[in-house]
């Protein structure tokens, strides 16, 4: 399988202060911008998505972002024909074709402003879609799962753990 490699075209700086609708860094002059949400983009989204938390984080941010001017989109998890109005008007302010689709990679969900802990490449890289580009200090996953009932008690607050997969946490 032949890798597919394209080239950084701008990138953020270490120390910067990432905040809602803020180019992370661009790839082939395609901008990966921060909007506000807990889920992490995982799918490309478009009118035949399914209804999902992600789509609200979309809405939320773009709103807030004032993009829905005429106060026609809700907030209610479903790419409807007034989200991909919406997602055009963006599109076009950020100088993109309107589409109205948000392809996969080209968003990044954060939970609220962060700032960039670390940058692993320069403008004129060559990167794939595995790399990692930026870190953002503060930036954590919370994994939730079930305990079964009567072990409750070997699950305490700062306990370590271990994730498969590699990676360790503690319980809180």
């Amino acid at each position: 399988m032949t890798r597919i490699t394209q080239t950084v075209t701008s990138i953020t700086r270490v120390g910067t202060t990432v905040s809602l609708g803020d180019v992370l860094y661009t790839i082939d002059s395609s901008p990966v911008v921060a909007l506000y949400g807990n889920v992490p983009e995982w799918r490309s989204l478009s009118s035949s998505s399914t209804a999902g938390a992600d789509i609200s984080q979309l809405q939320q941010s773009l709103i807030a972002l004032g993009y829905d001017p005429g106060k026609t989109v809700t907030v209610n998890a479903t790419f409807d024909s007034a989200t991909v109005a919406m997602v055009e008007r963006w599109q076009t302010g950020l100088g993109l074709p309107a589409t109205g689709k948000i392809a996969l990679g080209s968003i990044v969900f954060m939970p609220k402003a962060m700032l960039v802990q670390a940058v692993s490449h320069v403008v004129g890289d060559l990167v794939g879609d595995d790399e990692a580009m930026v870190t953002l200090q503060g930036s954590t996953q919370q994994v939730v799962m079930q305990v079964p009932s009567g072990d409750e008690q070997y699950f305490v607050p700062g306990l370590a753990v271990q994730l498969t997969g590699g990676g360790t946490g503690k319980a809180w």
